[in-house]
């Protein structure tokens, strides 16, 4: 069966494509069409040409993914019958550089893709995500981008009011409330708070007499720098935008779960004490299919909490994890293990205190709980059971941590094999690695060291009766 390979190059209103044949050469001309209905006609045509005189032939589009340029281009595909699959740029990239091809122009991009997704078949996937799941991460990803603007609005008025209104920062050290900018917003500057009145102040929400009395008080002694009536308009256009972010915000998060429970009603990661309906939203928007994931280590290096270790050599670099996944889905995961981390009968409560106990520092032991969260959740999204705060202590889980052991005395034994000899030419640091590997290899066929005071007749006469620490 002869295989044809469409690359496209998706640009912004236009798309290069190159056709390659299962050997890797070209089978038709390199071709441009426009994101028209024209250009769309004149594609079609040539797959046309090429089904006609192939009638058996397979023909597959691949394309990269763009941030959504590509969506339109790839949906026409489908619905004349080309399965098509979206790859990450990062692995055209690295093929590129691999077969030593530095002029990129956008026929030749076209040309990259197609050879590597011949090269790579095993690996092309072409699900189609469903229109609901899109709008889900699409919501998700402006709800993520609300956010960092909202942090960033924050930081310029608490910029602001360190020079105008320096008395404030200390009431509201951190976040801002409603209630702060609502005050900003009818007294920008002190002197005016300074001739208000009480009444008028406490019917702000949030503002008790107690409050009110307190505030008045220090915009009275007030030592802004800059406060001067010039910056009232600033601190007003801040205190508005804040508070109209924190109303789409509002509005958004309940538009997300109710789409979560909507197209997935179902969905077990709620079970879970501690997850809630909104965060169980942004992690199944950002996993889509669970199943294009072969291992919940995949899932652990997608979301970024797999630890980045780099050695060659001597060259040791300091391991952490590599935070390539969606920084989004770190958050929530990080604020949900806060969370579980204080109920001391949570299974992640349990583990911290573990951890902590071994003298793990506090975002070490949140890291790996992050991770044991992530693991969880991709065994319930693929069995579809509920959680089951016991699971640890059943047989299931007995039988899996005997498998985990046998992987480990592996490791072990295949770090027994590793070379210790201290008579061949290697560096300093590699000889005081190996000595010290010696000599707890050493410490541990002595075995544990037995002391007694046999002057005091505590030494015990056998060792069953020795307590080791």
């Amino acid at each position: 069966m002869i295989m044809f390979v469409l690359g496209c190059d998706v640009s912004r209103g236009y798309v290069d494509i190159t056709v390659v044949n299962e050997r890797g050469e070209l089978a038709l001309p390199p071709s441009q069409a426009d994101a028209s209905a024209q250009g769309e006609s004149r594609i079609f045509r040539q797959i046309s040409a090429l089904r006609k005189n192939y009638p058996q032939e397979t023909v597959i589009a691949v394309m990269e993914n763009t941030g959504g340029y590509e969506a339109n281009i790839a949906q026409c595909f489908r619905q004349h019958g080309v399965p098509v699959s979206v790859l990450n740029p990062k692995n055209i990239h690295s093929f590129r550089q691999l077969e030593l091809h530095h002029a990129i122009t956008d026929p030749s991009s076209a040309r990259d893709i197609a050879l590597f997704a011949l090269q790579h078949l095993d690996a092309i996937k072409t699900e189609v995500e469903g229109t609901s799941e899109r709008a889900l991460k699409r919501l998700a990803h402006i709800l993520d981008a609300l956010s960092r603007d909202m942090t960033r609005l924050k930081n310029r008025l608490d910029n602001l009011l360190f020079t105008v209104r320096p008395e404030l920062l200390s009431l509201t050290r951190g976040d801002k409330p409603r209630w702060l900018l609502q005050l900003l917003l009818q007294y920008p500057i002190p002197q005016k708070l300074a001739r208000g009145r009480m009444s008028r102040v406490t019917r702000i929400p949030g503002i008790t007499p107690d409050k009110a009395r307190n505030l008045i008080s220090l915009a009275k002694s007030s030592r802004g720098a800059d406060n001067h009536p010039d910056f009232a308009p600033l601190i007003v256009y801040l205190a508005t935008r804040l508070l109209q972010a924190m109303d789409q915000e509002k509005t958004l998060r309940k538009e997300l779960e109710q789409r979560f429970n909507r197209i997935h009603p179902s969905c077990p990661l709620p079970t879970i004490k501690g997850v809630s309906s909104y965060g169980a939203a942004i992690i199944l928007a950002h996993i889509g299919n669970v199943h294009r994931f072969h291992s919940a280590k995949a899932l652990v290096a997608f979301f970024g909490l797999d630890p980045l270790v780099r050695e060659s050599g001597d060259l040791q670099h300091r391991r952490h994890i590599s935070k390539r996944g969606p920084g989004m889905v770190r958050r929530v995961l990080y604020m949900q293990c806060l969370s579980m981390c204080s109920d001391p009968d949570h299974p992640i409560g349990r583990f911290y205190a573990r951890l902590t106990k071994q003298g793990k520092p506090h975002y070490y032991a949140i890291t790996a709980c992050m991770r044991k969260l992530t693991v969880i959740l991709y065994a319930m999204l693929r069995s579809g059971n509920a959680f089951d705060p016991n699971y640890e202590d059943s047989s299931k889980a007995l039988k899996q941590s005997e498998r985990d052991r046998g992987r480990k005395k592996l490791r072990v034994a295949k770090h027994a094999r590793t070379s210790l000899a201290l008579d061949v030419p290697i560096s300093t640091r590699e000889a005081k690695r190996r000595k010290r590997i010696i000599a707890l290899q050493n410490k541990k066929r002595e075995g544990p060291h037995v002391s007694c005071d046999t002057s005091a007749g505590s030494c015990p006469k056998n060792l069953n009766e020795v307590t080791f620490p």
